[in-house]
């Protein structure tokens, strides 16, 4: 549906009797304006397709959730390798935009933090020794 320069999304679900095949749908009657009630076939193309059962929204946004399981293998080389097949993909889709889940952004923040963590381990380790046997 467009509004002025706005563009919207318009879904509507009819009854059973009304969305049971494709005639049915075309001669949905719409009320115009000025009063007149014309078959939908009037304003827009009616055609069947395959398509998502349910759409998925997130901020106003379209989504689709991809799921899959990582056998032998660590999880982070995974999520490593789909990121590299979609940028791979990214010319093909241009707006479309990736995010991981929320396990392999604690794995990718979990790494983080042993980068300090353990080097400060080692440091302290190091200082009781020195405190316990003067080396």
């Amino acid at each position: 549906m467009i509004q002025g320069e706005r563009q919207f999304d318009l879904v509507v679900r009819m009854q059973e009797q009304y969305r049971s095949d494709e005639n049915a749908i075309r001669n949905l009657l719409i009320a115009t304006p000025d009063g007149q009630y014309l078959p939908l076939s009037q304003f827009c193309e009616i055609k069947v397709e395959s398509g998502a059962s349910f759409i998925y929204r997130e901020a106003n946004s379209r989504f689709i959730g991809v799921q899959f399981s990582v056998e032998g293998r660590d999880l982070a080389s995974a999520v490593s390798e789909a990121r590299e097949r979609v940028a791979g993909k990214r010319s093909s889709f241009p707006s479309v935009t990736n995010s991981t889940g929320a396990e392999s952004t604690r794995v990718s923040f979990v790494a983080e933090q042993m980068k300090v963590i353990l080097p400060l381990t080692a440091l302290l380790i190091l200082l009781i020794l020195f405190a316990l046997y003067g080396i």
